[in-house]
């Protein structure tokens, strides 16, 4: 009868221990699975390349910037491709600037690796030359700085149009697949993109005979009012 009770109370106390052990089991899946989700569930950076307006024989400059709700940033690494016509008369500039280093505005501002110790960018071809950028850099300190304003400026590149240019309206990616963003856990940081357009200008279009035409008109009649003051205020006007 003893040996009963002790074996039923032995049996309870392992079946309360596999229940205590099934709860602990449980908690600790929503506790790793919360962590996971915490360190994956970055707020999305969203990323905007600028528009720019070129003349043949012309460069500029255009930013990529970028806004941030409390992410964290460490590292970061981009590239842009220039979407144009295989003749290679648009073009990033060569070596890069790398102007976005000497900026308020710049990410890393105040704690720049590359501002230290040189950048990281360059340019090459991929389809046609100098259409590809690829540029990057990290905390000097190596620790995230936290990003809750908005146009932090990421990268600001030269674009030249020589001369013979396709005039019209080009598409300057942002590159998702070759661009990557990295917290201070080396944990990589989601993001979205917007896309730039670069616009060469035609150059200036001589005018058709009508339009010559017109501008001969124009100058006949401003020379009629002019005489014709000139009559009316009694000064003497030549015939020709």
């Amino acid at each position: 009868m003893i040996n009963a009770l002790i074996e039923r109370k032995h049996s309870r106390t392992i079946q309360v221990e596999r229940v205590i052990m099934s709860w602990i089991a449980r908690w600790l899946i929503v506790v790793c699975l919360v962590v996971v989700s915490n360190a994956s569930a970055q707020a999305a950076l969203v990323i905007n390349v600028g528009n720019l307006f070129l003349n043949p024989g012309e460069t500029k400059s255009v930013d990529v910037l970028f806004d941030a709700s409390g992410d964290s940033l460490q590292a970061f690494g981009v590239r842009l491709q220039i979407d144009a016509p295989a003749n290679g008369l648009l073009r990033f500039g060569n070596p890069p600037s790398d102007a976005e280093l000497s900026a308020g505005n710049y990410v890393f501002a105040g704690d720049s690796f590359a501002a230290l110790n040189g950048p990281f960018s360059s340019v090459f071809a991929t389809t046609t030359t100098d259409d590809t950028y690829d540029g990057g850099d990290i905390t000097n300190s190596g620790s995230g700085i936290s990003i809750t304003n908005t146009n932090n400026l990421l990268v600001r590149v030269d674009i030249t149009a020589l001369a013979g240019a396709t005039p019209g309206t080009f598409s300057l990616n942002f590159d998702d697949t070759n661009s990557t963003f990295f917290d201070e856990n080396a944990v990589s940081v989601d993001f979205t993109s917007i896309s730039g357009t670069i616009t060469v200008n035609s150059p200036n279009a001589v005018p058709e005979p009508s339009s010559f035409a017109l501008i001969a008109t124009c100058m006949g009649a401003i020379w009629f009012v002019k005489r014709r003051q000139l009559y009316t205020s009694g000064t003497k006007v030549s015939p020709h």
